[in-house]
């Protein structure tokens, strides 16, 4: 720890996670360049847990490379449970953890950042970013069934020689075809490749999962998990000019003399081996902490009303901070299947596992090697009627109006998003609803419910919603840095996205009920045949609401007077020199901090890495 705190760096980031690692290997291409990284969590090489796909889900909780914020008990149906906020701890951070699938946002979704003012931040832009931090290989015809269920990888779409490891399943649930068929049915056609900028109906996203060995890919040698430990931090970890330190907790940023009447971040102070220690830096300090730890670093230059009640003195007032926080919310609508189909549940039985398990050993296929990766997006007119839709919007563009009428600058930030998301509600392009046939008995963590039957296989159909309107928030209550800080989801504070999630549960019953399913689900078991009036499906939706994950939102980018945190080169408003980078679906962190390189003219980067050669059409 002394050798590390002795090194003044030009860049010292916080989190080895995605993103830090991203900027990590990038940045030391030049070796006159010094690159500090702090990570809380350790290595962690070989636990198949992380590596074996099919574990991303039930064998991770609770786990030395996972950790939780202080989540707020959500009061939803006159009884308090909290939503578990899980993030990956070590270095690597959340891809140790995620699902390995590897989707994009529409090409609107990524435009959106340049009509709020970001300039540089659009479709085109990321797209050229999404291809450099990858590898897309298509698998063996002899290994997957993807021929059979039509998906086409676009190789104009796909990067060909970056250092994440990208492919299709080897394995898809025998649910999956008459899922894809259902949605046909019911006028949703299939999309080949969801990747293009146009996501709108049934798709097979492709996975993080190394093609030869079958495990999470790190790199694109003979490797494992598709993460960015291995996939940018292995390959580089021996360069003189990069330094990483891990179990060592960030506690805060230091500031020196401000410079052209803004605040010069100088380093940060963190605790190791039960002793505090000072990471200094020449140039930037970068925080990659994620969309809850980067608030309580931030809250030093936060808003005033939030750090007087902490106890702590405001810098910087920026009230941005540790608000806007989104997340997609969601709820399983779940079936037993009929004797015909089986579930994952079929692992919990030994002799069951340890015959997948010796397939997976020996021909890298079956139900271990992938995982579901089948999904449908779909605009809102498909679950809700144009009279429905355009009362929705009234009530969102209402709300815009008393936010500006009323003069309310902390709102002004939301109101200009609400009025984006209400226009594009009825946008046929714009898909509001995810439905996912997920093949197990999938439902969010902390419910007091009864859970799976022995010997019973189960089809979850996982109804998110993408573009929530409530917005959360993550702040600290205390001046001591080792206190988490309290996330409140705030699922369901603008009451419009109940209404539209349970449309969204009426629509996955509708898929349930067609032809081609009827042959795959019994009985349903959540909402369950009780439940059909419109205040029994609400109290579903309330009772049985979970977050996927993906919390975004709390530094935020944008105009200081809406409330952003960083402006478009991801500068924290009022600094000189501290960055913020992170918090997305993974496909898009790799792309945000693969873009960030290009706002740091002072290091000299290898050209391979900025040359992406398009693959010819296979």
């Amino acid at each position: 720890m002394s050798k590390f705190s002795s090194i003044s760096f030009d860049y010292l980031i916080v989190g080895g996670g995605l993103a830090g690692l991203v900027l990590a290997s990038r940045l030391s291409e030049d070796p006159q360049i010094s690159v500090g990284v702090i990570e809380a969590g350790g290595h962690t090489s070989s636990i198949p847990d992380i590596l074996i796909p099919v574990y991303h889900k039930d064998r991770q909780e609770g786990r030395s490379f996972t950790c939780q914020g202080s989540v707020i008990p959500e009061l939803l149906v006159g009884k308090s449970r909290f939503m578990f906020g899980d993030r990956g701890k070590g270095l690597g951070g959340s891809s140790l953890i995620n699902s390995m699938v590897l989707t994009r946002g529409s090409a609107g979704d990524y435009n959106a950042f340049e009509e709020l003012g970001n300039e540089g931040w659009n479709w085109p832009k990321f797209l050229h970013y999404f291809r450099k931090s990858e590898t897309f290989t298509p698998p063996p015809i002899s290994s997957t069934t993807a021929h059979h269920l039509d998906i086409h990888m676009d190789p104009e779409y796909h990067g060909t020689c970056g250092p994440l490891s990208k492919t299709l399943p080897r394995w898809f649930s025998d649910m999956q075809l008459p899922f894809i068929n259902a949605l046909d049915s019911l006028g949703i056609p299939f999309n080949p490749d969801a990747n293009k900028g146009f996501n709108i109906g049934t798709t097979s996203s492709p996975v993080c999962i190394h093609p030869d060995t079958v495990t999470r890919s790190f790199s694109t040698s003979k490797s494992t998990r598709a993460m960015s430990r291995q996939a940018y931090y292995d390959p580089v970890k021996t360069r003189s000019n990069l330094h990483v330190i891990t179990n060592a907790q960030a506690l805060r940023v230091l500031f020196a003399a401000r410079s052209q009447n803004k605040a010069l971040a100088s380093g940060v102070e963190y605790t190791a081996e039960g002793e505090l220690w000072i990471a200094k830096a020449n140039k930037e300090v970068i925080l990659c902490a994620g969309a809850f730890q980067t608030p309580q670093l931030l809250e030093l230059s936060g808003d005033p009303v939030v750090l007087t009640r902490a106890g702590v003195k405001s810098r910087i007032p920026l009230l941005g901070v540790g608000n806007n926080l989104q997340d997609h919310p969601w709820v399983p609508v779940v079936f037993e299947t009929t004797p015909d189909y089986e579930s994952l549940e079929v692992l919990t039985e030994p002799n069951t596992y340890a015959k997948y398990f010796s397939r997976y050993e020996s021909e890298k296929r079956g139900v271990l090697s992938s995982v579901n990766s089948a999904f449908a997006f779909l605009p809102l007119k498909e679950v809700m009627d144009d009279t429905s839709i355009e009362d929705i919007k009234r009530v969102a563009t209402r709300k815009c109006d008393m936010i500006y009428n009323n003069r309310d600058k902390r709102q002004y930030g939301y109101a200009v998003q609400l009025d984006m998301q209400a226009a594009r509600m009825s946008d046929p392009l714009s898909a509001q609803i995810m439905l996912s046939p997920a093949p197990s008995f999938f439902i969010p963590p902390g419910l007091d419910v009864p859970g799976a039957v022995p010997n019973t296989s189960y089809l979850t159909l996982l109804t998110t919603q993408l573009h929530p309107l409530s917005r959360g928030s993550v702040h600290i209550e205390s001046a001591n840095p080792l206190i988490k800080p309290v996330i409140d989801p705030a699922l369901f504070s603008h009451s419009l996205d109940l209404d539209i999630l349970v449309s969204g549960v009426k629509y996955a019953r509708s898929v349930a009920s067609t032809e081609s399913m009827r042959h795959v689900v019994g009985r349903e078991v959540y909402p369950g045949p009780e439940a059909q009036s419109e205040a029994e499906l609400a109290r579903f939706v309330k009772t049985f609401a979970g977050c996927l994950f993906h919390p975004v939102g709390t530094a935020k980018m944008g105009r200081e007077e809406e409330q952003g945190v960083v402006n478009s080169k991801l500068i924290v408003h009022g600094t000189v020199n501290l960055r913020v980078i992170g918090a997305h679906i993974q496909s898009t962190v790799y792309a945000i901090a693969e873009k960030v390189i290009i706002f740091t003219p002072s290091v000299k980067y290898s050209r391979s890495s900025f040359i992406i050669p398009i693959r010819p059409p296979i």
